[in-house]
């Protein structure tokens, strides 16, 4: 079994245009050995390629959500899809980069990484948001905006507004 996932790595590896020398298992992999080769093969090429098309593709994605929830257009919600799959690809990216160079995956650093990134941008959201909201609305609509953002800073904001029984 073990010769199979050779030939099967050696085949991808020429396929690639890469080195035709025998594999060799390094002993401080824990990762199994295909695994670490398709890595090594996505981390070459994440390092040295940028894809601006998929930021783009990303700004349209989330421009078209924007007006189909201001109601300036029906079909936003491909949207998400898109948005969607355009990060897992580029996450997936992450991870196999983070699998060439250290053998594993892990995951406790991959989320506060995560964290570190994403927080910051949502604090300032529902900071400018909230103070939108006590500038424009009313007691109750404000008390209501800081509702939503409670649940929002925690990522449950979906769920909270099915436990409200509205409809997405």
């Amino acid at each position: 079994r073990s010769g199979s996932l050779r030939r099967d790595v050696r085949g991808q590896r020429e396929a690639l245009g890469g080195s035709r020398e025998p594999l060799r298992r390094e002993p401080e992999a824990a990762a199994p050995l295909a695994a670490r080769e398709v890595g090594r093969q996505v981390s070459r090429s994440a390092q040295s390629w940028r894809f601006p098309a998929l930021d783009g593709l990303r700004g349209i994605a989330i421009v078209s959500v924007l007006l189909y929830h201001s109601n300036w257009s029906t079909r936003g919600l491909f949207g998400v899809d898109v948005f969607f799959v355009v990060s897992g690809f580029l996450i997936t990216l992450l991870l196999l980069r983070e699998v060439s160079t250290t053998g594993r995956i892990h995951f406790g650093r991959f989320f506060v990484r995560r964290v570190k990134r994403l927080v910051p941008g949502l604090l300032i959201t529902l900071a400018l948001v909230l103070a939108i909201a006590w500038r424009v609305s009313d007691l109750n609509q404000f008390v209501r905006t800081a509702n939503d953002a409670w649940w929002a800073l925690w990522q449950l904001a979906n769920w909270a507004q099915l436990l409200d029984g509205a409809a997405y």
